[in-house]
């Protein structure tokens, strides 16, 4: 955890008008990872994007944890397949240079 940079949950909480549970329900549901030191929960600077894009989708979009949970998922099934048809296409390419 001493190569992370944190920012303490209630922190984050404060500075976006949040109740802190929120953020404890997202790490109960594997939706982020809250680091604990002496009961004190962080959050990884790298999660904090994620983590304000699940809050519009609560309480912007009135989407509970199961569809967050969801919508989650699928992103990164999106993402996995972006990255698949990238590499794909970047062979393809090869391919077709040394063929000419």
């Amino acid at each position: 955890m001493d190569d992370l940079k944190l920012i303490l949950v209630e922190h984050f909480c404060t500075m976006h008008e949040i109740e802190i549970e929120f953020i404890y329900t997202l790490n109960e549901y594997g939706l982020v990872d809250v680091h604990f030191k002496e009961d004190t929960g962080y959050l990884s600077i790298d999660d904090i994007k994620n983590v304000e894009k699940m809050m519009n989708f609560h309480f912007a979009l009135g989407v509970n944890m199961e569809g967050i949970d969801i919508i989650n998922h699928l992103l990164g099934q999106i993402n996995d397949l972006k990255q698949e048809l990238n590499v794909a296409k970047n062979k393809l390419r090869f391919y077709e240079e040394i063929g000419s």
